[in-house]
Order: structure tokens, then C-alpha cells, then sequence
């Protein structure tokens, strides 16, 4: 029973990972197609992000609500990017960079379900990691030339 699961967990990671490794058919872009288009794309979601209603710990399942507004920005901003045919020579990064966005956005989403349950100790864990990817996401996006990426969870 236990290999089984292994096995369905390769499977669900591998698929997850094959959705960021050149998803578009199309030629690649050169570099700074992909940048002006990528840099776009994130500045959209942050706009996106910005404009949810503000709430505070006073009102912790509207504040519950907008991060799941949130994530949904940040998860649609994912997919177009990933849909982008990444430059020659950067495919590997853009995969990197987006796979370790995606471990951001997972462990946002973890955190809120927790906190949704009461599991404050597992909300603090979720942040923990989701932090740690986001600032590798961040050093990912900075290298990529991606300065309206980083920090989009902002």
C-alpha cells in the first residue's frame, strides 16, 4: 500500500512539473520578448492581488477569503506563464523558477487551510517553507530579469 503511494505521489509531481516544461509549441521567445511578456504577466497579478478587499485578524475568515483570492491571482498568473515559450538557452531556469513559485503559492495555500482549522502550529510551518521558496523564487526571478516577479505575493 505504501509503494502505491509513493508511486501516485511520483506520478501526481511529475505531471505537475511537465505542465512547466515548455508547455507552449510555439517558437521561444527571444529574451527580452520573455521579459517584457513575463514581467506583464506579473505585474497584472500583483495589480490583481492589490485590489482584494483588505482585511485584518478582526475578520479572520474574510481575511481567509482574500488569500484565497489571492492565490487563485497567483495560480492563473503561474499558468500564463507557463504558457510563455521560454528563450533558448533558459528553459531550465524559467522551469526552476516557476516550479519554486509554485511551491510558494502550495505552501500559502497549506497555511491558510490550516488556519482555516485552527492548526496554527501548521500555519507557521506552511509560512516557514512557503518564505524559503519565495526567496528562492525571488533569487530565480532576479536572474532571469524578472524585477515585476519579484515579490508578486506582496
Amino acid at each position: 500500500m505504501r509503494t502505491r503511494r509513493l508511486w501516485i505521489l511520483l506520478f501526481a509531481i511529475g505531471s505537475a512539473l511537465s505542465v512547466f516544461a515548455g508547455c507552449s509549441s510555439a517558437e521561444p521567445l527571444t529574451v527580452a520578448d520573455f521579459r517584457n511578456e513575463a514581467n506583464s504577466i506579473c505585474r497584472t497579478v500583483r495589480r490583481e492581488v492589490r485590489r482584494l478587499p483588505s482585511a485584518d485578524a478582526s475578520e479572520p475568515e474574510r481575511m481567509l477569503a482574500t488569500g484565497m483570492l489571492a492565490i487563485e491571482a497567483q495560480r492563473r498568473g503561474v499558468r500564463d506563464l507557463a504558457a510563455l515559450a521560454a528563450p533558448t538557452g533558459a528553459a531550465a531556469d524559467v522551469e526552476r523558477w516557476l516550479a519554486t513559485t509554485t511551491q510558494t503559492i502550495d505552501a500559502a495555500s497549506r497555511s491558510l487551510r490550516a488556519q482555516r482549522a485552527g492548526d496554527f502550529a501548521a500555519a507557521t510551518r506552511a509560512n516557514t517553507e512557503g518564505a524559503a521558496h519565495a526567496a528562492r523564487a525571488d533569487d530565480l526571478a532576479r536572474g532571469l530579469g524578472l524585477t515585476a516577479c519579484v515579490g508578486v505575493r506582496q
